[in-house]
């Protein structure tokens, strides 16, 4: 997973790191999270997007974006959307991207540019 909040770069490695990235559908409220954190779980990013009708090449909600990075709870005041390079069911992978643009809460009111993109290996919860 590779993210960027206000141009400075970050991302969570798999291979050959003790990094974890992680996928995990719920069915029942049709949402996937995707995150990722390193082994000692100081930081962390996650992601949660709406289901409905999720195909490759789809444009999905984004419900939720949580990082250690911010020290601010985050809105999404105007729509962004997760654009899914590929998807298959529980047990197989999903991949996509998503920039937007988030507010702080108030009464800074700070606004976060926002980019990511993630590859992740999906479960049940």
């Amino acid at each position: 997973m590779k993210y960027s909040i206000d141009g400075v770069a970050d991302s969570f490695m798999t291979r050959g790191s003790s990094d974890s990235v992680y996928g995990i559908t719920n069915k029942l409220f049709h949402t996937i999270e995707v995150g990722a954190f390193d082994s000692t779980v100081t930081r962390y990013v996650d992601i949660l997007l709406d289901t409905t009708n999720i195909a490759v090449n789809s444009q999905q909600s984004l419900l939720r974006f949580v990082s250690s990075s911010i020290n601010d709870s985050l809105s999404i005041t105007s729509p962004i959307y997760v654009n899914i390079t590929q998807y298959k069911d529980t047990g197989h992978t999903i991949s996509g991207n998503f920039s937007g643009i988030f507010t702080g809460k108030p009464p800074a009111s700070t606004t976060y540019n926002i980019s990511a993109s993630f590859r992740a290996k999906l479960r049940a919860e």
